[in-house]
């Protein structure tokens, strides 16, 4: 992406604190005046910010820009968090207390990427715990680094993009990508936002699931090429995705209320 990088003309103050929620508790924070950047470190958590619930498990981030939100552990088992809460910084061009690239909360689930950042999130947790000599120096230092990294990660990936821009997005990368084993977990890996936000918004947008569009496009096409081409059936069912041919035909069946066979018979006598 063609971004200009942000420069942070006033370091945060930062305060730090770790929680653990077990038994269904919830906790709920309002009138935020400061960003937070939070890092599941143990077990799932439900997340509600305006109304939008997400699932988030052990590495999982969220960034939170003076939002309201609540959280809630999942059963007895416990759920341990780290926050940072990051006050009277200014980024150049940028209001007081704005993280760029998050007009909204941001989700960065456990990846290859992130683990660097999980890794100093817990850090500057320590350095303000323990405040051995320099604490806050040192915990200043690695807050500004973290914050590199997360520009980086957000300008790359543009996990901060309108849900509109997402959505599209998700919708032609299935469009163009149907014959791979396309789950909302791996849409997760590709646009960097929890699977269920992406469940969520698609199917608040477009009245379907992001799993049922799928499929709707495999069968779009399966019967493309059932009438254009003089493929077997079993060619044309792996083609869009379904090594199993008779799973296909189930499938097929579901949707047109006839067999691939009897669709092909059907159609080209139309012809």
């Amino acid at each position: 992406m063609n971004l200009s990088h942000p420069i942070l003309v006033r370091p945060p103050q930062i305060l730090s604190n770790q929680v653990t929620l077990k038994n269904n508790f919830e906790m709920e924070r309002k009138d935020l005046t400061e960003a937070e950047i939070v890092l599941v470190q143990q077990g799932n958590v439900n997340a509600w910010f305006d109304g939008i619930s997400y699932s988030l498990g052990s590495g999982d981030i969220v960034l939170i820009p003076g939002l309201a939100y609540r959280l809630s552990s999942l059963g007895e088992n416990p759920c341990t968090l780290i926050t940072l809460y990051l006050s009277s910084f200014q980024y150049a061009g940028q209001e007081e207390g704005r993280l760029p690239y998050v007009p909204r909360e941001t989700l960065l689930p456990c990846s290859n990427s992130t683990v660097p950042m999980t890794g100093i999130i817990t850090q500057v947790h320590a350095e303000l715990s323990e405040k051995r000599p320099d604490y806050k120096i040192a915990a200043g230092k690695l807050t500004e680094y973290l914050l590199i990294l997360l520009q980086r990660k957000l300008m790359d990936n543009d996990v901060s993009s309108e849900p509109a821009s997402l959505l599209s997005g998700i919708k032609e990368y299935i469009e163009n990508n149907y014959e791979k084993n396309i789950t909302l977990s791996s849409l997760s890996d590709v646009f960097f936002v929890s699977p269920f936000h992406i469940a969520h918004l698609f199917k608040e947008k477009y009245d379907i699931s992001p799993i049922q569009y799928l499929i709707k496009t495999r069968i779009k096409i399966a019967a493309e090429l059932l009438v254009q081409t003089s493929y077997t059936v079993f060619e044309i069912s792996n083609l869009v995705g379904y090594p199993n041919a008779n799973y296909f035909n189930i499938i097929f069946k579901r949707f047109t209320g006839m067999s691939p066979g009897k669709y092909r018979k059907k159609m080209q006598k139309k012809l």
